[in-house]
């Protein structure tokens, strides 16, 4: 497990661009976690002296114990097993403690965004940059990045939901229809079982079934200000129990959040992750992290954070609506930045019953559909549409996939006819070839003896 070096009650110190970390830890903290925290800190040292020569004196059989000269040996080793074997319990016992109390955090936290299953939710997710982090938190930006914001609308609707990009304005459609590259076109479509999300920039659609559903959401307000689907909490502890903590380190604290509030601190390291990642959970506010601090792994250096601005209450679930994620850049002019993602909710209805077109999204006539693993199952099932776009409905997805499905059933029938056809051709090929050996053979010979008597003919003249 990552070890904090300060004892609770001490402030929080870290080396950062932004100035003094507003969060410290409670003043006094539990004294529980105190009192085991030095413990398990005394059994580490003890390892130590053991490794540094003490372990090089402990009796190897039992009649050693019995014939020692010298109680000295005896006290020693008494010693050690009274205050070393207690403490490691101790420390094994914290250790399944902190596991629990991971798996409630990630459980309460899913609940949380799981209360809301119905209502209309409009964000923007921008791209920008700033001098400083202070700057970013302001609004104030500079030129380092060029500025771009795309608009999304979220429709719930219980299983079933439709994340749209406004593709109305006609700056984003006709970037579309020239196939310039925008800000993360993305759009998704579910319902129970199936789903479908199309990628503006390759222009390909991958639907999703009950067998194979591998839908990752890239804008989302829950996403924060990550253009990512898995940075909270929640999935990262749930790969961690996944995989056993194997290769993970954990630490969960608590702590004075920037608004004065108690916070859960929750310090995890993936196995395969560059980064050490704090999350600072509010208990209060749906267990949603209103931080989140990003360091180096290897060096431990301090590489940005993701703020929550704002959030919402909404019959006791709490929904995030203004996040901001900064990270340092230097580029190779060596001027320093930050580089800034964004979410904000501009319009927030949760009691919103979506309308069934509303249900819909909208995508290019040639978007090529398939289910993501098979290539047999690549089609552009609209390419003859009229329109330039066209409407997909939550409920038509499962039959777009049987056609897909049963589109590649039919390529497999075609090749392995080919197949059967070639080895006909094959086999008849090989039975005809003695009988061409013969032929050329005797060509050849006549060929031969028609020289030989010419050559004999000149000769004689």
């Amino acid at each position: 497990m990552i070890r904090s070096a300060a004892i609770p009650g001490s402030q929080q110190k870290r080396d950062n661009k932004s100035g003094e970390n507003s969060l410290r830890f409670r003043h006094g903290g539990p004294q529980w976690l105190q009192s085991k925290k030095i413990h398990a800190w005394s059994g580490f040292r003890l390892i130590h002296m053991g490794n540094l020569g003490l372990y090089n004196s402990f009796p190897k059989t039992v009649s050693d114990v019995l014939n020692m000269r010298t109680s000295g040996h005896l006290i020693c080793v008494l010693f050690c097993f009274v205050l070393f074997v207690p403490q490691a319990l101790i420390a094994n016992g914290e250790d399944r403690d902190e596991r629990a109390r991971l798996q409630v955090i990630a459980e309460l936290y899913k609940h949380n965004v799981m209360s809301f299953t119905t209502g209309r939710y409009v964000f923007e997710f921008s791209y920008r940059s700033a001098a400083t982090e202070e700057d970013a938190l302001h609004g104030i930006w500079n030129d380092s990045v060029i500025p771009a914001t795309a608009k999304y609308s979220l429709y719930l609707d219980d299983q079933k939901f439709a994340l749209k990009m406004d593709v109305e304005n006609g700056e984003t459609l006709e970037r579309l229809e020239s196939e310039n590259v925008i800000l993360s076109p993305f759009q998704a479509l579910g319902n129970s079982q199936y789903a479908l999300d199309w990628d503006g920039l390759v222009n390909i659609v991958d639907v999703h079934s009950p067998k194979n559903y591998r839908l990752s959401i890239r804008h989302h307000p829950f996403n924060l200000a990550d253009d990512a689907q898995g940075g909270d909490p929640a999935t990262f502890i749930e790969n961690a129990i996944r995989n056993k903590y194997q290769g993970y380190k954990y630490e969960v604290d608590d702590a004075i959040g920037p608004e004065g509030q108690e916070v859960i601190v929750v310090k995890l390291t993936g196995k395969v992750s560059s980064l050490e990642t704090h999350y600072y959970i509010d208990p209060n506010q749906g267990y949603l992290p209103v931080l989140t601090e990003f360091y180096s792994k290897s060096s431990g250096k301090y590489k940005g954070k993701t703020q929550v601005l704002e959030i919402r209450n909404h019959s006791g679930a709490y929904y995030p609506i203004h996040a901001i994620k900064m990270k340092w850049r230097t580029p190779s002019d060596r001027q320093h930045y930050v580089d800034v993602r964004e979410m904000k909710v501009v319009e927030f209805d949760p009691s919103y019953k979506p309308l069934a077109e509303e249900l819909s999204i909208r995508l290019p006539r040639t978007a090529q559909f398939s289910d993501g693993i098979k290539p047999n199952t690549a089609k552009s099932l609209y390419r003859s549409q009229e329109k330039k776009f066209v409407e997909v409905n939550a409920n038509e997805i499962e039959g777009i996939y049987q056609e897909l499905t049963a589109l590649a059933e039919k390529r497999v029938q075609i090749e392995a006819d080919i197949k059967a056809r070639g080895d006909i051709e094959t086999e008849r090929t090989e039975s005809k070839l003695p009988l061409l050996l013969t032929i050329n053979a005797v060509v050849l010979c006549l060929i031969i003896g028609l020289y030989v008597i010419k050559k004999k003919r000149g000769s004689n003249s």
